[in-house]
């Protein structure tokens, strides 16, 4: 029988994966972006994969997009950041986000 089936050795068993990062997520995505496009020009795939298909892909496409831009706000925050630290001689300890 594959897998554990005491449910609080699988529990311990999925707390022992690391946390990936944001870079994982976006590569899987973009992975399953390629995926479903295949499904979606096979000529075998019937009317009903055909929307199943449309429906993942453009739930993936959006979430794509915004773990890109935020990605891009990110190392604009941090170039900024940078920036002012520099130009006022604080050091990235010293400096406080508005909140």
């Amino acid at each position: 029988m594959p897998g554990e089936t005491r449910p609080h050795v699988a529990r311990k068993a999925k707390k022992a994966r690391r946390a990936g990062t944001v870079d994982d997520v976006r590569l899987k995505l973009w992975n399953a972006l390629l995926r479903v496009e295949n499904v979606l020009y096979d000529d075998d795939s019937d009317a009903s994969t055909v929307l199943k298909a449309t429906h993942a892909m453009t739930q993936a496409a959006s979430a794509y997009a915004r773990i890109v831009e935020a990605g891009e706000l990110e190392a604009r925050l941090s170039e900024l950041e940078a920036a002012f630290a520099s130009k006022d001689g604080a050091t990235s300890n010293t400096l406080r986000r508005a909140a």
